[in-house]
């Protein structure tokens, strides 16, 4: 999307520890220019997309959906573990 090639994940079989990540490489070189983590300051959180690609819509919104993980982000947290 707009040139940036997104990959997330989550875990093998939900075996922890982890993180889930979204992961961003400029298309043309492949080079990271950002990463996002779901749970900086917690654990798990995992990306789960069975097999599929993240969603995004015509703004370049992207949209993915965690679960298993600490979430905190309705009390200023940084961790978005368990939402969609």
């Amino acid at each position: 999307m707009n040139g940036v090639v997104y990959v997330s994940s989550a875990s093998h079989c939900d075996i922890g520890p982890y993180h889930g990540w979204i992961l961003n490489y400029d298309a043309a070189t492949l080079t990271r220019v950002s990463a996002f983590v779901t749970t900086p300051a917690g654990g798990l959180g995992g990306v789960w997309q069975s097999g599929g690609a993240p969603a995004a819509d015509a703004a370049g919104n992207l949209y993915v959906e965690t679960g298993n993980g600490t979430f905190d982000a309705q009390n200023g947290g940084n961790d978005y573990g368990d939402t969609s």
